[in-house]
């Protein structure tokens, strides 16, 4: 868009001239959850949504082994190369850095790119989404590392249903991450829902 006169020289921009100011970088796609919308493939989803004509119990399902492989290493970024992304974009206009994945926090010596990204100094905003479940071990590190806030997904406060949503019992995992964001002061602690019609849209208000 470098005709349009109200162009900012030297920034990003998106449709309708926007500026873009805020990165998501996903830094695997592994993830320790098997949650049903994610995941539509898995045999859990197939019991969820039966009439789901999509959903195939495939033999590789009834082994339990997803009909595709998570991406090698090889595949994926290092951490200095993110962070080189990160210092270009950062150049250009952007202000906040989500790290993401899949589960982040699977992803060894996180905190360690965290440290690099934090020390992008027009970077202003730096949070990362996680499920939780590895999020007590690691979050004092997070936090000394320069991570300013986190997002935790909780998509049903039902133990069964969340279960059944992410084919793991971990609802109190996440509860305890998130009131241990809450005193390490990683706030605002944000929470992400997926909603799901008949499944869990009855406790949005809750």
């Amino acid at each position: 868009q470098r005709g349009h006169s109200m162009s900012l020289p030297g920034v990003l921009h998106a449709s309708q001239n926007r500026i873009i100011r805020d990165l998501r970088i996903s830094i695997t796609d592994r993830c320790n959850f098997k949650c049903v919308y994610c995941l539509p493939e898995t045999e859990e989803a197939g019991d969820m949504f039966p009439t789901n004509n999509s959903v195939k119990k495939t033999p590789a399902l009834v082994s339990g082994k997803l009909p595709y492989p998570w991406k090698p290493r090889s595949q994926l970024l290092s951490f200095e190369q993110i962070a080189r992304v990160a210092r270009v974009a950062a150049s250009l206009g952007v202000k906040k850095i989500r790290i993401t994945g899949g589960e982040p926090l699977l992803r060894h010596g996180v905190e360690s790119l965290i440290s690099q990204l934090a020390g992008i100094e027009s970077i202003c905003d730096l949070s990362l989404t996680t499920n939780g479940t590895h999020f007590p071990r690691l979050a004092k590190h997070l936090k000394e590392a320069g991570l300013g806030r986190v997002t935790l997904s909780l998509d049903s406060l039902d133990r069964d249903n969340f279960r059944k949503i992410t084919g793991r019992d971990a609802m109190s995992e996440v509860l305890d991450s998130i009131r241990l964001a809450k005193s390490l002061a990683l706030t605002p602690v944000k929470v992400n829902a997926v909603i799901i019609r008949g499944f869990n849209d009855h406790e949005i208000v809750r």
